[in-house]
């Protein structure tokens, strides 16, 4: 069985299961298969932006707003031994002491071996775990789908988003605006214990362990600053938007982020980069001996739906690798070299990793910046 079959027990493994349960557990998941499939309104970043590419100061009722949310997700993780942290841009605004600019939702990041915790805590304070996904993939408007989920299935694909929302007793989704529809990212880690980024990549283990602060008599867990540039940096949007190169910017500007953090982000994208080349290599040495010269990009496409490495992640990359296909059919030079960079030309490989190499410059030289100007308040202070 591969990973995009689902497993369907027997009624005896259904049985054994249900008999193994807590009454509360027995309790969680007969509300949970009572409201399975809800619908909201989609929600557009454009909406909270706005014509403010660069971001805008929030307004005193968004700020309250974001305080009461903030205070919420502590009460809410209290006294929980979680290993859970905030991610995003709002990171910045507590390490700066005031909001950089309104932020239009809560991120966390938690660990994929805690999920069972998480679900049994937020079951008990009125929360539950979501899938999130659009009804009609083709429509950028199209309402989404809130699919409730146990820790089995907490899991993003790139297709379904992974999501905390507020519940009733009986699993109806709560229309709130106080600390709702949470951003969740599942953080999988290796064998060594090594949190895993984009591509499988290796991260610094310390860039996953939150920073306590404190915020109106609640303690919060905060990302570390390299984690937030991590993310920030390799951000796409559906929009032109200008704020997350201001977001980085602002981070450096706390102190926050050091030399050693963005010589360690470099390492990380360059590695993520030479581990595309290898997985992508992978996968072309597993068909090149089936392609012929007179195969169509159809028969190809084929081929490559068959690698597991493929298979498993194809959601949302029909277009591309039906793309590659076409250009292995037409192109006379089939080598593996060839077809790796057809993918890599296809899915912009490496125009995006010159940009985060770009932006890794821009985040130094904006360092540089904020110690020249720190040296010459330390020289007037002297004087």
């Amino acid at each position: 069985m591969h990973k995009s079959e689902k497993y369907i027990p027997s009624e005896a493994e259904i049985k054994k299961a249900e008999e193994m349960m807590t009454p509360e557990q027995a309790e969680a998941t007969r509300i949970r298969e009572q409201n399975v499939y809800q619908e909201r309104e989609p929600f557009a970043d454009e909406v909270l932006v706005g014509t403010y590419k660069e971001g805008r100061l929030p307004s005193p009722e968004e700020v309250e707003s974001m305080n009461n949310n903030l205070v919420r997700l502590g009460e809410l993780f209290k006294d929980s031994e979680l290993n859970w942290h905030l991610d995003g841009a709002i990171n910045i605004s507590l390490l700066k002491g005031e909001y950089i600019r309104a932020h239009k939702d809560i991120d966390i990041s938690v660990e994929e071996d805690e999920l069972q915790k998480l679900d049994e805590l937020l079951g008990s304070k009125g929360y539950g775990l979501f899938l999130s996904y659009p009804k009609n993939p083709e429509n950028d408007s199209s309402e989404m789908i809130m699919e409730r989920v146990g820790a089995n299935d907490f899991k993003d694909t790139g297709f379904k988003h992974t999501m905390i929302a507020a519940i009733d007793q009986e699993g109806k989704i709560i229309d709130t605006e106080e600390l709702n529809y949470i951003d969740v990212h599942v953080t999988s880690r290796d064998e060594k214990g090594c949190p895993l980024g984009r591509s499988q990549a290796r991260l610094p283990k310390e860039w996953y362990e939150g920073r306590r602060v404190d915020f109106k008599d609640q303690e919060i867990k905060v990302s570390h600053p390299a984690k937030v540039a991590y993310f920030k940096i390799q951000l796409k949007r559906k929009y032109d938007a200008k704020y997350d190169e201001t977001d980085l910017k602002s981070l450096v500007e706390t102190g926050a982020l050091s030399e050693k953090d963005i010589d360690n982000l470099s390492q990380v994208l360059n590695q993520e980069y030479e581990t595309r080349k290898t997985r992508a290599t992978q996968v072309v040495e597993k068909i090149i001996d089936k392609i012929t010269p007179q195969m169509s990009a159809d028969e190809i496409y084929g081929l490559f739906i068959k690698a597991p490495e493929v298979r498993d992640n194809i959601q949302g990359m029909e277009k591309q690798i039906r793309e590659i296909s076409e250009k292995i059919s037409m192109g006379e030079n089939k080598s593996t070299e060839q077809m790796v960079q057809y993918a890599f030309e296809v899915f912009k490989t490496e125009e995006m990793h010159q940009v985060y190499q770009e932006r890794i410059e821009q985040l130094k030289n904006w360092l540089r910046e904020a110690e020249d100007i720190k040296n010459v308040r330390d020289k007037i202070q002297e004087g």
